[in-house]
């Protein structure tokens, strides 16, 4: 009668551990795609972050020009041809 218990406790010990392992891996890649998603996110800002400061530099200059050196937008384009 011990014997059975004793071999039953096993088996249901080796069960646990197997449904513990499962559970591991589903968190594990889970964790991952989380993880790959961050750094996709991350890339963005950067890219987002370079993009408003190379347009926030352009303004910049744009409006030092038209103050300083009292620049404006010309009234008549004309285009020469040869």
């Amino acid at each position: 009668m011990l014997r059975v218990l004793l071999w039953g406790l096993v088996v249901m010990s080796a069960l646990l551990q197997i449904l513990v392992s499962h559970q591991h891996r589903a968190l594990l890649q889970q964790w991952q795609k989380q993880d790959a998603v961050s750094v996709q996110l991350q890339h963005e800002f950067s890219r987002l972050v370079l993009e408003r400061s190379t347009l926030s530099a352009h303004n910049r200059l744009d409006q030092q020009a038209r103050q300083k050196l009292q620049m404006t937008e010309p009234t008549q384009i004309q285009v020469l041809r040869k």
